[in-house]
């Protein structure tokens, strides 16, 4: 699951700035590399929220220098969160997509 959740968020991080997603380092400092302030950060985290069906709060969305930051926590919420009746159909597709990977909420 960690993969697709990497994926993902490659994907959202990409389209958001407008780069192809081939040439987006998931290593590269969003603020230094890709200029995503804090104010984008926040939007961002709003997408991830809706996304992932996960809460960031402020102290999460600061500690996000990567978009491997992002990942890891994403995947560290989806671990500890989400009833299967409440996730949004995107997320869905995210866990159908990982078949091996045990549902937390069975």
């Amino acid at each position: 699951m960690e993969d697709t959740i990497r994926s993902a968020v490659r994907a959202l991080l990409a389209g958001y700035i407008e780069v192809d997603e081939s040439t987006f380092s998931m290593t590269a400092d969003l603020d230094l590399e890709y200029e995503i302030d804090s104010t984008e950060v926040t939007e961002v985290a709003r997408k991830i929220e809706e996304l992932f069906s996960v809460q960031v709060s402020k102290s999460s969305r600061e500690a996000w220098t990567t978009g491997e930051d992002i990942a890891a926590f994403v995947s560290r919420a989806r671990a500890s969160a989400v009833a299967p009746d409440r996730r949004t159909p995107a997320l869905q597709s995210v866990v159908a997509a990982t078949p091996a990977v045990a549902d937390p909420g069975e």
